[in-house]
């Protein structure tokens, strides 16, 4: 079996191209930036690829990960966002042989605010930021395809654990604990809003849910959500009990999102019921491995200067 893993060298895209590894799968990847896997490589923007990048290859499955995922870069640069979530998926799919099942990431953040909690898949889409605006765009591309092509749409909600960089909430936490363990700054911690609700999946659990909407889902859209509402101030909560010395907090207003909403809550129901798909991985073991993970690398930063 051989699968093709766009956006391979972000945080998902390593975890999943090693779990099809692990599975003995032929894996080849498209990325614009340098993949660390063993494994054939398309060196490419997805934004600016050919009709026929991908000629004499057939593939049995497309994940399809690539994109920016980081809310406020997309707020930063929309046309940027826009080009890469839109034209890059629009232009893979020009560029691909018929005949592979595609697995498309989309995102829970499609929902945006308002309406009932949790969402399901029948809602209507209310993109609060230019992320997921960008996201429900490729959405509809994705959806435009589904005559065609055999593709299950998958909207994951919050997800992380080792390798996510900082710049999301969990490793950003994480990463100033293990620094201040290591005296490499004060042992207080900076945070924005605590108050907002996520679902909070292991990136593992989130694999192990793609490998399944390949192997067992009807076409479609599903959500992929733990079910579990969790504050950002009760995560904070669970990494600061992890940590080894006392750590204070700092409210920090630079770090507050005035375009993120409040609860971001998934009903991933359809999605258990057809695949059979459950979370395994506790949040507290994924944020210890988080936390270990950042202490690796705070490791390597220098040494202790209390």
């Amino acid at each position: 079996m051989r699968a093709l893993v766009t956006g391979a060298s972000g945080f998902v895209g390593r975890h999943l191209v090693r779990a099809l590894t692990e599975q003995r799968w032929e894996v080849v990847t498209l990325d614009r930036s340098p993949t660390e896997s063993k494994t054939r490589h398309i060196r490419a923007d997805i934004a600016a690829l050919r009709p026929h990048a991908f000629r004499g290859l057939r593939f049995d499955a497309v994940f399809h990960l690539a994109g920016w995922s980081f809310a406020p870069e997309c707020e930063a640069d929309p046309v940027g966002a826009f080009r890469t979530q839109v034209i890059g998926t629009r232009r893979l799919f020009s560029a691909l042989p018929q005949g592979p099942r595609i697995v498309f990431i989309s995102s829970g953040d499609v929902y945006g605010r308002g309406g009932k909690t949790p969402f399901s898949e029948g809602d209507p889409l209310r993109p609060a930021n230019a992320y997921a605006a960008s996201k429900a765009c490729a959405d509809a591309t994705a959806l435009a395809e589904q005559a065609r092509r055999d593709i299950v749409l998958l909207r994951p909600f919050n997800h992380t654990g080792p390798g996510q960089s900082d710049r999301f909430v969990a490793p950003a936490f994480a990463a100033q604990i293990a620094r201040a363990e290591r005296g490499l700054q004060p042992p207080h911690l900076h945070a924005g809003n605590l108050h907002p609700l996520r679902n909070f999946l292991d990136v593992r659990d989130v694999v192990r849910g793609y490998l399944l909407a390949f192997d067992k889902a009807r076409p479609g859209i599903y959500n992929l959500s733990s079910g579990r509402a969790t504050s950002i101030g009760e995560l904070l909560e669970m990494l600061r009990g992890l940590s080894r010395i006392p750590i204070r907090v700092e409210s920090d207003p630079a770090l507050k999102r005035d375009t993120d909403p409040d609860g971001r809550i998934g009903d991933s129901s359809r999605f258990r019921k057809e695949t059979g798909w459950q979370p395994s991985i506790p949040l507290r073991k994924t944020l210890a491995d988080l936390l270990d993970h950042e202490r690796r690398i705070a490791l390597t930063q220098g040494t202790s200067h209390r």
